[in-house]
C-alpha cells in the first residue's frame, strides 16, 4: 500500500480513520497498478501520519505545488529533492514530546529508494540534487525567498515541515515530489510512470530509522502512536 499526500483520488468514496490525534478523511485508489490511499493536507500532521500507520501504508509520496527560488526553475518545473532545509517555526515537531525517542537519522531526510523511483518517472532534464525549503503556512517575503536562495535552497514548500520529520518517527519510507507553478494533480501521470517500477516490499533499511522507540516499545507502530497520545494527554 502507497499514501499519497496532497492529491486527490479519481473517483473512490471518501472514508474516515480515527486516530488520537483527530480523524483524517481519505479514499482509495490505485497508481501505477499499486493500491493507494489519498489524504489531504489538512489538520493536525501527526493524525496523517498515525493514519498512515493504521492504514498499513509503509511508502509515502507528499505532493506539492512549490514557489521557485531560481530563475531557471520555471512554471512546469518537476523536482523530487534530496534534502530540506527546514524554515518553520511551529507546529508539533516530534510524537515523543518529554521521552527521548524521537531522534532519527536525518541524511538523507527521505527514503533514497522511494526518491530514486519517483526520479525515474521524472523528465530527462529535471533536477537531480534540489534543496527544498519548509516554509511558513503564508505568503513569504523578498527577503525570505532571498535568503533561503542565499542558503542553497533551489523550491521553497508549504507543508513539508513537520510532516516528513514525524512521518520519519515512524519509519515510513517518505519523499515529496514537487511541482513549480502547477497544480498538484499534474503529478498523477508521473506518479503512473514511477510506480510501475517501485519494488514490491522496500529494500531501503527506513523501517530501522527510530531504535529507541523499538527498543523502548516494541516494534508494533500503532502501539508507538497510542503510547504518544497518553504521554501528550499527561501532560
Amino acid at each position: 500500500m502507497i499514501a499519497i499526500w496532497g492529491l486527490a483520488a479519481e473517483g473512490g468514496d471518501p472514508e474516515a480513520i480515527e486516530t488520537p490525534f483527530g480523524a483524517v478523511k481519505f479514499t482509495r485508489g490505485a497508481v501505477g497498478g499499486r493500491k493507494a490511499v489519498f489524504l489531504k493536507r489538512n489538520g493536525d500532521a501527526r493524525a496523517r501520519v498515525a493514519a498512515t500507520v493504521e492504514l498499513d501504508a509503509q511508502r509515502v509520496i507528499a505532493v506539492f505545488a512549490a514557489l521557485s527560488l531560481r530563475p531557471e526553475l520555471s512554471a512546469g518545473a518537476v523536482l523530487t529533492p534530496v534534502d530540506v532545509l527546514d524554515q518553520t517555526r511551529s507546529g508539533p515537531t516530534t510524537f515523543f514530546e518529554g521521552c527521548g525517542l524521537g531522534y532519527v537519522q536525518m541524511t538523507p531526510p527521505f527514503c533514497p529508494q522511494l526518491r530514486a523511483t519517483l526520479a525515474s518517472g521524472l523528465p530527462a532534464d529535471a533536477s537531480a540534487d534540489a534543496i527544498v525549503a519548509a516554509c511558513p503556512a503564508r505568503a513569504i517575503t523578498l527577503a525570505e525567498a532571498r535568503a533561503w536562495s542565499a542558503l542553497g535552497a533551489d523550491v521553497a514548500a508549504w507543508g513539508l515541515a513537520p510532516e516528513w520529520n514525524l512521518a520519519r518517527e515512524l519509519e515510513r519510507c517518505y519523499a515529496p515530489l514537487l511541482l513549480v507553478g502547477e497544480s498538484t494533480q499534474a503529478a498523477l501521470p508521473l506518479l503512473e510512470r514511477a510506480l510501475q517500477t517501485v519494488q514490491p516490499e522496500p529494500e531501503c533499511g527506513c523501517s530501522r530509522l527510530n531504535p529507541g522507540a523499538h527498543r523502548a516499545l516494541g516494534d508494533e507502530r500503532r502501539t508507538w502512536v497510542q503510547s504518544c497520545a497518553a504521554l501528550a494527554r499527561d501532560d
